[in-house]
């Protein structure tokens, strides 16, 4: 796949839908091509970062470790996507977040990720779009990694959950109210208001 095939890929994903094929063609001039093999393991959660890869045929899958150390599943990805980018935001400081197999021989191009760090600063509109993925798959992995969820053993339980935000001091429920809804915090924090009240 030559510069241009890449870039006119890469122009498709959501992260950098407002750029042009052509800007692209910087981020991938460098790249080189990488065969995975089924079951092998090409991310490990907690490694620092150096790379990024597009995966331009195949499937992986994303996998974590729960409270109890133990791989837990989150998503299946398939060609043609984006793997590795989570990483070099800021938050992250260059680890990885979650670790990546193949489930099925794989063709990956691999992006050097200094140079993806070069083309992030000087395309900010790409660190957002980025950041707003990372969060969505954030809330996602910590609904599927909670104690609740495992328990249940049910993973389509997500189906019959609402999304919901809240802004700061915004009560979630007050004491008295019929319970109807158990609540689980996939991103920010929440406080008793009678923690408050001692803190006061």
């Amino acid at each position: 796949m030559d510069i241009k095939d890449l870039s006119t890929e890469l122009s498709g994903l959501h992260q950098f839908k407002t750029l042009k094929p052509e800007q692209l063609e910087e981020l991938v001039k460098q790249a080189n091509v990488r065969s995975v093999e089924a079951s092998e393991t090409f991310i490990t959660e907690g490694d620092e970062a150096t790379s990024l890869f597009l995966l331009t045929s195949g499937a992986a899958q994303v996998f974590k470790a729960d409270a109890m150390g133990q791989p837990t599943v989150l998503t299946r990805i398939d060609a043609v996507s984006l793997i590795g980018d989570q990483a070099f935001l800021s938050r992250n400081l260059g680890k990885r977040t979650a670790s990546v197999r193949a489930i099925e021989a794989c063709v990956l191009v691999e992006i050097d990720g200094n140079q993806f760090r070069q083309f992030l600063n000087k395309h900010l509109e790409v660190i957002r779009s980025t950041s707003a993925i990372g969060k969505l798959q954030s809330e996602f992995n910590n609904f599927h990694l909670s104690p609740l969820v495992r328990a249940m053993s049910n993973r389509r339980l997500l189906d019959y959950c609402e999304r919901r935000h809240f802004v700061a001091g915004e009560k979630v429920f007050e004491e008295g109210d019929t319970g109807t809804d158990v609540y689980l915090v996939t991103d920010g924090s929440v406080t008793p208001d009678d923690a408050l009240a001692q803190s006061a």
